[in-house]
C-alpha cells in the first residue's frame, strides 16, 4: 500500500448507473465510445482509462455512479454524451494489481484492510487506472486502485 496525492486532472468521460454485477457489460461500450471520440479527432486521449465510482460497496447488486473516462488536454470540452471536467486532488491508498480482473475485489479487500490497521478511513469514491488491459481473464492485466482517504 502506498499514499498518493494525485494532482487536479482535465477529465472527459460518459457516466452510468450501474451494479458490480453488470459493469463489464458497461464498460466496455464506454471505453469504445471515448476511444471512437479520440479516432475521430474530437479529442485527444491521454494516457491509460480511469474509472471512477461513486458510493459502491462490495454488494454486487447495488446500484452505483460509474466514470469511464482518460485525462485530456485543458481544451477538450463536452459534446454530446460526452462530459468534460477537472478532478480535483484525490488522497487515496493505491496498490498495483496484475492479473485476471475476476480477483480484482480480493485486492480491493487487502487494501481496505490494511487502510483500516492504519485506521484510515475510506472515502465513497474509488478510482482505478488501466495501465495493461488484455481482457477480463487475462493474467497480464495492470490496474491501479486508488482508495479515497476521508
Amino acid at each position: 500500500m502506498r499514499f498518493r496525492e494525485v494532482k487536479a486532472t482535465p477529465y472527459f468521460y460518459l457516466a452510468t448507473h450501474t451494479t458490480l454485477r453488470d459493469i463489464g457489460t458497461a464498460a466496455g461500450p464506454m471505453v469504445a465510445s471515448l476511444q471512437a471520440a479520440d479516432d475521430e479527432g474530437r479529442v485527444v486521449l491521454l494516457g491509460s482509462p480511469i474509472f471512477i465510482y461513486h458510493g459502491v460497496t462490495e454488494d454486487m447488486d447495488k446500484p452505483f455512479d460509474l466514470e469511464v473516462g482518460y485525462a485530456v488536454s485543458d481544451h477538450a470540452k463536452a459534446f454530446g454524451e460526452f462530459k468534460a471536467r477537472t478532478l480535483e486532488p484525490f488522497r487515496c491508498a493505491t496498490v498495483i494489481y496484475n492479473g485476471p480482473l475476476t480477483y480484482l475485489s480480493e485486492a480491493y479487500g487487502k487494501l481496505i484492510a490494511r487502510m483500516v490497521e492504519a485506521r484510515l478511513t475510506p472515502g465513497e469514491e474509488s478510482r482505478e487506472v488501466y495501465f495493461v488491459f488484455e481482457g477480463a481473464e487475462s493474467p497480464d492485466d495492470v490496474v491501479q486502485i486508488q482508495v479515497g482517504i476521508r
